[in-house]
């Protein structure tokens, strides 16, 4: 499997985060990033490819 992270320092949003882990048919992402007053938003993923 293929496997990618990263991470990311924004002057507005702070510090963001994120994963992702792909195989041949089908991937997985997950992300966190802040959004001020509304606190960390959390994204998650998953695709299949037929």
């Amino acid at each position: 499997p293929q496997v990618a992270a990263g991470a990311g320092l924004d002057a507005v949003n702070g510090v963001t985060f994120g994963f992702g882990l792909r195989q041949t048919r089908w991937s997985l992402d997950y992300a966190a990033a802040p959004m001020g007053e509304l606190g960390t938003t959390q994204r998650f993923s998953a695709a299949y490819c037929w």
